[in-house]
């Protein structure tokens, strides 16, 4: 299913819309916009997947934060899950090298490298995808959902994204750098292509969890990769 690409001429450069904010320095409006996706994060995909079978409690894990930007988020993740080892990349060098002077002093289990999302060659048991699809071109969008899916993240291993939610009356309205804005139902069919199992999560621009409705203002995919299963015919 195709993108919209309401911004067809924009760059593919993808980061965080957050530029430069330290931990210190964020707002309280910064804070509930930009901290709540990211303890959505740490309670919903992080804690959960360490409670499971396939993961103890005590398990290191790996945590990858695409288009980390400034790095925030990332040293919110390390900050909250000290065992972790948390990886952030982004193409922008500036705000990789803002990332490590603000941070990876403070947090010995964060490091920021500058990397493009297809060009990952680790793995890891969490990969973040936070506000970075929509600023891809709709065949690097698939292609990275694909090595995602195949080459990075672990078995069990869980993707969380999200999208700014596009309504019917905005499929004019262009947004700085985005170019491949999703409907609900195509964000849904895009995640399922790639992932057997998503669970969907609604967000208003405040960072409140709400229902899916015309307030909801960004949307929340937490995908699960499975082993193969057999499927038995009569």
């Amino acid at each position: 299913m195709n993108g919209n690409n309401v911004q067809s001429l924009s760059s593919e450069a993808w980061s965080s819309e957050i530029d430069f904010i330290t931990i210190e320095e964020a707002t309280p409006y910064n804070r509930k916009t930009y901290f709540n996706r990211y303890a959505f994060i740490a309670q919903r995909v992080v804690a959960t997947y360490q409670r499971g079978i396939l993961c103890p409690k005590d398990t290191p894990l790996t945590i990858i934060d695409a288009a980390c930007g400034d790095g925030t988020g990332s040293a919110f993740l390390a900050e909250q899950f000290p065992l972790a080892k948390v990886i952030g990349i982004d193409l922008n060098k500036p705000q990789i090298d803002h990332a490590v002077e603000a941070y990876a002093h403070r947090f010995p289990n964060v490091e920021y490298r500058q990397c493009n999302l297809l060009d990952i060659d680790m793995t890891a048991d969490i990969f973040c995808c936070m506000e970075t699809l929509e600023h891809l071109k709709n065949e690097t969008m698939h292609a990275a959902l694909a090595k995602i899916s195949n080459d990075v993240l672990l078995q069990g291993g869980r993707l969380v994204a999200s999208i700014p939610r596009l309504r019917p009356r905005e499929t004019t309205k262009k947004r700085p750098g985005h170019i491949n804005e999703l409907y609900y139902q195509q964000f849904r069919y895009v995640l399922g292509e790639y992932f057997p199992m998503t669970e969907f999560f609604s967000m208003d621009r405040y960072g409140n969890l709400v229902p899916d409705t015309t307030d909801a203002n960004l949307m929340i995919g937490i995908c699960y990769k499975f082993p193969a299963t057999n499927v038995f015919n009569d």
